[in-house]
């Protein structure tokens, strides 16, 4: 298992790909059944146990240590990659909506995933 950290791993030319993946998957689709590869934004007992949400914890959990002690540039190439991670499953970042289930853009995707990394972070100083 590759315990290096994820910003180590991404050379340059290879981060610029994956602003250039989250730019195609910042195009809004809907549906009404996720996939178990997505990722739902929101709060209770069905986004917590989805399979996607799970993968993702997981996915952060990895990078926790990491990101506590990484540059702020760094931790920007953390999020990145834990969001590409996903778009390459395929997988979207979802929000439900009029009771359909719409992909956000990319910046929101990128926020949801720092948030949870800090909340990882948060968890390690306690």
């Amino acid at each position: 298992k590759n315990t290096q950290p994820v910003y180590q791993q991404i050379s340059t030319i290879e981060s610029a790909t994956i602003l250039e993946k989250s730019e195609i998957h910042s195009k809004k689709r809907m549906t009404d059944k996720p996939t178990h590869s997505d990722v739902l934004l929101g709060r209770g007992v069905g986004t917590t146990r989805h399979p996607g949400n799970q993968h993702f914890r997981s996915i952060v959990s990895q990078q926790v240590s990491f990101y506590a002690t990484s540059t702020k540039k760094q931790k920007m190439m953390i999020s990145r990659s834990i969001v590409d991670k996903i778009h390459n499953l395929p997988g979207k970042f979802l929000e439900k909506r009029d009771g359909l289930w719409r992909e956000v853009d990319g910046k929101r995707a990128l926020e949801k995933t720092a948030q949870a990394l800090r909340d990882g972070a948060a968890s390690l100083r306690k």
